[in-house]
């Protein structure tokens, strides 16, 4: 007795190639990326809440509660994650075309960008982390803040050739965030506590692409006439 396999590919469901399509044309641009980095460290940090408190006897909702408005500094960074995913969804929006991106939905993406840089400073500072607050809380909240509101090319002091230097700003205010990060894997590793390092570490680069990303769009969002500034090198924007 014979069997015969059908060798012919088995047929996707609709529904599903178009969740794929989707998911792939988000990846286009950098709100993807944004909220990405977002839901990742969003359900790993509840994720891990419930495997450290397993056995205290809590109930789920508790540890719900707890993990988005248990303390001011829980409640502030709840408010700061809620802000970004907004946020990510308008830079989503401003860039699906695959041109220029959408200049009012840019501007308010960063606009927001900015209120939730606020809120993740003040989170920080609750935690008892003051530098990460200042460095890299206050430098997105001015990189943000200034490429909403402000002609790239009205810096004084700022050579016409170099990149945004607001989107700069964001990016360089990544780096404390990276290092404390890594830091914290590499101790981490030796502890044995190390995925929520690593969950911060795979965030941030995910966020870095995106601030990449958005130098694309330098001298087009502000809807200056000036000529835009040079963009990054082909890295900045690789799909």
């Amino acid at each position: 007795m014979t069997t015969t396999l059908n060798a012919a590919p088995a047929r996707r469901d609709p529904a599903s190639r178009r969740v794929t399509a989707e998911i792939l044309t988000r990846l286009n641009g950098p709100g993807g990326y944004y909220n990405v980095g977002n839901l990742i460290g969003l359900c790993s940090g509840l994720a891990l809440q419930f495997a450290v408190t397993a056995a205290s006897g809590r109930s789920g909702a508790d540890i719900v509660v707890a993990y988005f408005v248990g303390s001011p500094a829980t409640l502030a960074l709840t408010i700061a994650t809620l802000i970004f995913l907004v946020s990510g969804e308008m830079y989503h929006r401003a860039w699906r075309g695959g041109g220029p991106p959408d200049a009012r939905l840019n501007r308010l993406a960063d606009l927001l960008s900015a209120a939730g840089a606020v809120a993740l400073a003040i989170s920080l500072l609750l935690l008892g982390q003051p530098l990460l607050a200042l460095f890299t809380g206050l430098l997105t909240v001015f990189g943000k803040l200034g490429s909403a509101v402000l002609d790239p090319a009205s810096v004084p002091l700022w050579p016409a050739g170099w990149p945004d230097p607001f989107r700069t700003t964001v990016l360089v205010g990544r780096f404390p965030a990276v290092a404390a990060a890594v830091l914290g894997l590499w101790r981490g590793l030796e502890t044995g506590n190390w995925i929520g390092p690593a969950v911060l570490v795979l965030c941030n680069l995910l966020w870095m692409r995106a601030d990449y990303l958005l130098f694309a769009g330098s001298g087009t969002s502000s809807g200056s006439n000036r000529p835009p500034r040079r963009r990054l090198p082909r890295m900045a924007r690789l799909r």
